[in-house]
């Protein structure tokens, strides 16, 4: 190491605070970009490995495939894994409801049990042909309380149904036929809670699927296969059905999409606001890291002054900022790094932490994005590099007694000194002493406040992300507000059973009985925005009352008398792409399927959903005149939102063998986990992004009147008072924080509208426009709030110190 960087690295050392504050920059700059890569590939791995565990790991199924394909799939290059499931029939069991009078027992092989997301609550998986696992489900409808190590007997047989339609394609009837296949007793070793029908062949609702070993497999089994590179599904899965002559084979699209194979709205929207967030932060990394490193060297000007004076050419005090440089980078790069790894760790472990006792079945995975992290350190030193060389060039060009003097960064003409009368007038010489510092400090000036513009650009961007994200992950995961749906086999068949139902609800339990029909509408209600429809032509489309209970908090959410809406209707319309809405009139004609017709006047169209009622384009209306109205068949069903959904689920199919009951209780149970899941890291990604934000202000501020100490106490030597001295730094505080807000805030919203025009196509315009005035308020609060603690802060620190020391002090 020659002289000039032996000189350069005791000079880092000896100025610690300096060194740091330089170092801080840097780190913060390469943590953001790895934390923001790493929470993106963490998300969608986890989503992956959800999908696994809730839908198997496979890519396709081929169905009813021979048992030769297992010879070409077990030594395919391009297969990862696979298993295979083998259908042996239904069988008879004794059921206490006649909706479900069957099993379907399906045998696994071994890796089957292990890739299809089979969660047992208690007891162990088959390891044989003549044991089996049943679920929790079966327990409940079954009049026998089976145990683990009970037998069962059963009688396997193939079901075949025949179903003869009318000319119009409806289902008139249909008959089943039994065809004996053998019978084998089982021993039950296993309670599941779950098993995933969709993997084996069965009839919809009237069957229970339950589990047992496969040995050696036969021909027709469920074969389904894991490729290494899942881009080549398509293409291998068409060659292995032409080759053995399946028929039927069906790709895991949910899988592949998060895998980025399929394109899907989730995955380009992820991909895309990845792409958005990540260059903002790149943009600002390169200000951040060069505002950092310009205030360092800028600090040394009078140092490589010096050097100059006594002989070190311009080539050698051009190497000394790169050495510099390079020292920074070596020690700040690798900081930085590890530091947005440590924060994602430990955010994701705040997720799992969190998300423990309540949901299980999905966990936040950790991955280290070593892309992310190439890129940041090429990034990284890039910056510096660019940094160093343009600061370099420009010292090594200035001559040494201007160097010495420092003075070279205060070049402005008196004239352009002179401030406006209105700044004496009003704030008088405080006013004046802070306007022409902000002029004859422009450079200094302009580089706080362009890292301060960063920050606040960079704040009102990501918590656009993270509005938008927020918004269309709870349209996406809609959680029902209840967990119990009700119907009947006998159109009007429920309301019999209603205050039978409502006496097994408890006190705190919520219920909702919703009645519907179908109606016709004349097209020229249809297409606001095209007046070019055929008034000849109708559609269908559904009218829904909800309960008057229900219906008037409904009105009241939108804003709306009841008095006026309880004669009208309220069109629901799903997204503004949907073409299926309808011109606000006073006489919108409907027409019932039995011919009867009436006017009904539209109040207001909204995307809002009274209480999760799905579809596409629908009217709500009251009850009163939903019955006034309607001549023809009202579809009645309830939803409840129960305590103990199961005990009740079971209470109302022992009143009636006609009642139907779906229990979502599962499924609300997982969506409301994901939703979770995604808001605290959605919620901590946007922490992360403020504590650097203000790290950077902080950071920026403190450095730049660092710089001034020498400068703002020559004020107080000339005889500026206490209180002139704190006005000029109040108002300096207040022009500074206005500057930066009036540039930073509408930048920020452009880029807000950049996410919400990307999302809003994407997802065909489910999201509508913010401006996101809660983000602007917090910015405007801590941009002054800051300003003014750090100014105090400095004015402090001061007024503390010896007047002559401090304008002796040179910084080296």
């Amino acid at each position: 190491m020659n002289i000039l960087n032996k000189f350069t690295f005791r000079s880092l050392k000896l100025n610690k605070k300096r060194t740091f504050v330089t170092l801080i920059g840097i780190i913060l700059s390469v943590a953001l970009i790895t934390a923001v890569a790493g929470m993106f590939a963490s998300f969608q791995e986890t989503m992956v490995r959800a999908e696994i565990k809730i839908g198997g790991k496979f890519h396709t199924v081929f169905r009813e495939a021979p048992q030769e394909a297992l010879d070409v799939i077990r030594n395919h290059r391009g297969i990862e894994s696979y298993f295979y499931i083998q259908p042996l029939g239904h069988a008879h069991f004794d059921n206490r409801f006649e909706h479900t009078p069957y099993l379907f027992v399906a045998a696994f092989n071994e890796n089957a049990l292990e890739n299809t997301g089979i969660r047992l609550i208690e007891g162990r998986l088959p390891q044989n042909e003549n044991e089996i696992i049943i679920t929790n489900r079966v327990l409940r409808e079954s009049v026998t309380n089976y145990q683990i190590g009970d037998k069962l007997s059963l009688e396997i047989f193939n079901l075949e149904r025949n179903i003869n339609v009318d000319e119009d394609g409806n289902i008139v009837d249909w008959n089943e036929e039994e065809e004996y296949l053998f019978t084998r007793e089982y021993t039950i070793v296993g309670i599941a809670d779950n098993i995933l029908n969709h993997l084996v062949d069965w009839f919809g609702e009237e069957s229970h699927t339950v589990i047992t070993y496969l040995n050696k497999p036969t021909d027709d089994i469920n074969l389904f296969v894991y490729y290494h590179n899942p881009q080549n599904t398509d293409e291998i899965s068409a060659l292995i059905a032409q080759q053995f002559g399946i028929e039927r084979y069906i790709t895991n699209r949910n899988l592949l999409r998060w895998q980025g194979v399929v394109g899907d709205n989730t995955l380009s929207i992820l991909y895309g606001i990845a792409s958005v967030v990540i260059s903002v932060i790149i943009f600002t990394s390169i200000f951040v890291i060069r505002n950092g490193f310009s205030i360092s060297v800028l600090e040394r000007t009078k140092e490589y002054g010096i050097l100059a004076s006594i002989g070190t050419t311009k080539k050698q005090i051009r190497k000394s900022v790169l050495f510099e440089g390079l020292i920074l980078g070596l020690i700040a790069i690798p900081l930085g790094i590890i530091s947005g790894l440590i924060a994602v760790y430990i955010l994701i472990w705040i997720v799992n932490t969190l998300m423990m006792d309540a949901f299980t079945l999905i966990n936040m995975v950790y991955i280290i994005p070593y892309l992310a992290i190439g890129v940041s350190i090429i990034l990284g030193a890039l910056t510096i590099y660019l940094s160093c060389i343009f600061i370099a060039f420009k010292t090594s060009r200035i001559s040494p007694i201007m160097n010495i003097r420092n003075n070279n960064d205060i070049k402005i003409k008196a004239k352009k000194l002179k401030n406006p009368r209105f700044i004496e007038k009003i704030f008088g010489l405080g006013g004046t002493l802070a306007y022409k510092n902000m002029k004859r400090n422009k450079k200094r000036y302009t580089t706080t406040v362009i890292s301060m513009i960063v920050s606040v650009v960079i704040f009102i961007t990501m918590s656009s992300f993270i509005n938008y994200t927020f918004r269309e992950t709870l349209h996406r995961y809609d959680i029902t507000e209840y967990n119990i749906a009700i119907t009947s086999s006998e159109r009007e068949g429920l309301s019999d059973f209603i205050p039978q139902i409502l006496a097994l609800l408890e006190e705190n339990e919520d219920y909702w009985i919703i009645n519907s029909t179908a109606m016709i509408i004349n097209n020229r209600y249809v297409d606001l925005e095209h007046d070019l429809v055929d008034e000849e032509s109708e559609q269908m489309i559904l009218v829904y009352s909800i309960g008057d209970r229900a219906f008037r908090n409904f009105v009241n959410s939108l804003g709306l008398n009841y008095q006026t809406v309880r004669n009208q209707g309220i069109f629901i319309k799903a997204t503004n792409a949907d073409h299926h809405f309808y011109k606000i009139t006073n006489n919108v004609e409907l027409r019932s399927l039995d011919g009867e017709s009436f006017n009904l006047p539209i109040s207001t169209i909204t995307t809002e959903t009274p209480i999760n009622v799905s579809g596409m384009g629908y009217i709500i209306v009251s009850d009163e005149m939903l019955m006034r109205n309607v001549v023809g068949e009202i579809f009645p069903h309830m939803l409840i939102n129960a305590n103990d959904p199961d005990t009740l689920e079971t209470e109302i199919l022992e009143l009636s063998q006609s009642l139907f009951v779906t229990n979502f209780e599962a499924s609300r149970i997982a969506t409301a986990r994901i939703v979770l899941m995604i808001s605290i890291f959605l919620y901590g990604f946007i922490s992360v992004i403020i504590i650097i934000g203000l790290t950077n202000i902080i950071n920026t501020l403190t450095t730049s009147l660092n710089l001034r100490k020498k400068e703002l106490a020559m004020l107080k030597a000339i005889g500026v008072t206490n209180k002139e001295f704190k006005q000029m730094i109040n108002l300096e505080s207040i022009f500074l924080g206005i500057k930066v807000l009036l540039i930073s805030i509408p930048i920020g919203m452009f880029f807000s509208y950049l996410i919400y025009n990307f999302i809003s196509n994407a997802e065909g315009g489910i999201v509508t426009y913010d401006p996101n005035l809660f983000a602007i308020i917090i910015s405007i609060i801590a941009v002054f709030l800051i300003v003014k603690m750090i100014m105090s802060f400095t004015l402090r620190q001061i007024n503390k110190q010896n007047i002559i020391e401090v304008i002796r002090n040179d910084n080296i």
